[in-house]
């Protein structure tokens, strides 16, 4: 057995900060991709180091103390040890975001040789780093500053992404100019490059403004777009980066309840990744994924059910009620034929109250029923359908929905189940298919 971690606590209670190497700023992920803990963990394990030392042949800390860094709360770490894995099997290339031209690259695993062991009643990791990428990542020069609290705090992966990058450029003020599509890659971390297509007002609305909101929201800097055009179109953008002067937030108590790496245990149990539990997370809340969870769990012990054939679509669908307008969120029932006013605002959603496995049994046959009466419909008032939807029901969801129903109308896989159970409350077996 390895010898017991060294003693890593901040003495003084100085501010956490990691020195970055400006050059391994930008991750890539050319193989499976990387999640926001992944992210998290590796900057957490890498301050460890830090403050070990250069010397030492690997690193070691108690998996307790990585979850306090990165603010995941739970005794259970079954799932840190998963993402430690990921960690060793994601393969990243590195890139320095300052310079248009001629930028350095390579590529590596995260962290070599992993051991977890048990010293003292904690569960302790050791790990190590290639020797190609030591000295880079250990005693970097040039380097960006990252706070590790701002590291806990943020929620998506974009922004702490983007975090990262405009860190460098705390004294500089202003980022290097790329290309828009390179902003998004690097902000994406999925395997690869991204591809040439895609709109620029589409990474804007929902990628740039929602990591913009969270950094300027949670972090010590502020940040604002600057937008470069070729014509009309815009190509290159960068960003203005200043200090966050609203508030004291390198010595403020986080303002946000650390994630329950439990909730990643339990749904990974019931066959949903970590990469889903994130984005349900993200989107819907801690409370809300428990429940869901609980709703999963006593439906895949229901015999006389169905098979759930994919448990984080199935907990999706369930979840999506918490962005539902009321009239949405009660029992379906045969409404009027007469078309809802456009102007008329949407109502607000409703808090996530539990379904009982029976109740979600009646509300899918009904469902199945809606499609099949739907697929009845002469295009006309299917149109109809659509149009009503879209304006009563759309604007109160959230806005990846409005995005999915812009690209894929009623067959996006986020808001199609929505669509249908915006049809059943319209439509049963005793009404006439006329338009809404």
């Amino acid at each position: 057995m390895p010898p017991a971690p060294k003693k890593i606590s901040s003495e003084s209670g100085e501010p956490q900060q990691l020195r970055k190497s400006e050059r391994m700023l930008v991750l890539r992920a050319s193989s499976v991709s990387l999640t926001l803990i992944a992210r998290k963990m590796y900057n957490a394990m890498l301050y460890v180091a830090q403050r070990q030392g250069l010397e030492r042949p690997r690193y070691s800390a108690p998996l307790s103390k990585l979850a306090k860094i990165i603010d995941y709360g739970g005794n259970d770490n079954a799932a840190l040890k998963q993402i430690v894995r990921e960690m060793q099997t994601c393969l990243i290339q590195w890139e320095s975001p300052v310079g248009r031209g001629g930028v350095g690259w390579s590529s590596s695993q995260l962290i070599g040789g992993v051991e977890v062991g048990v010293v003292a009643g904690q569960n302790v990791i050791w790990w190590e780093y290639s020797s190609i990428f030591k000295r880079d990542i250990l005693e970097p020069m040039p380097y960006a500053t990252i706070s590790l609290v701002t590291n806990a705090r943020l929620r998506s992966i974009s922004a702490l992404a983007l975090y990262e990058i405009c860190s460098r450029y705390k004294n500089s003020m202003l980022t290097t100019r790329h290309h828009w599509r390179w902003w998004r890659d690097a902000l994406s971390l999925q395997p690869g490059t991204m591809k040439e297509g895609g709109e620029y007002k589409t990474f804007h609305r929902d990628v740039l403004k929602r990591a913009i909101s969270e950094i300027n929201s949670q972090s010590e800097i502020e940040i604002e777009l600057v937008t470069h055009k070729e014509g009309r179109a815009i190509s290159e953008i960068q960003f203005k980066v200043r200090p966050n002067t609203s508030a004291q937030r390198e010595v403020q108590v986080p303002n946000i309840e650390p994630v329950d790496l439990m909730l990643y245990d339990r749904a990974a149990a019931l066959g949903i990744g970590v990469r889903w539990s994130e984005r349900l997370i993200e989107l819907h809340g801690d409370a809300a994924f428990s429940s869901g969870l609980d709703l999963l769990e006593a439906r895949m012990k229901n015999a006389a059910a169905e098979l759930v054939a994919s448990p984080h679509r199935w907990l999706e669908e369930v979840l999506d009620r918490r962005s539902l307008p009321l009239s949405m969120a009660s029992q379906p029932t045969v409404v009027e034929t007469q078309p809802m006013p456009t102007t008329s605002p949407p109502p607000a959603p409703v808090p996530f109250t539990s379904m009982s496995v029976a109740d979600l049994e009646t509300r899918e046959r009904r469902n199945a029923e809606a499609i099949s009466l739907y697929a009845q419909c002469s295009e006309e008032v299917k149109l109809a359908y659509r149009q009503a939807f879209a304006s009563a029901v759309l604007p109160g969801l959230h806005r990846s929905y409005k995005t999915d129903w812009e690209r894929n109308g009623p067959t996006g896989r986020m808001v199609g189940p929505v669509f249908v159970r915006y049809l059943s409350e319209r439509l049963s077996v005793n009404s006439a298919v006329s338009a809404p």
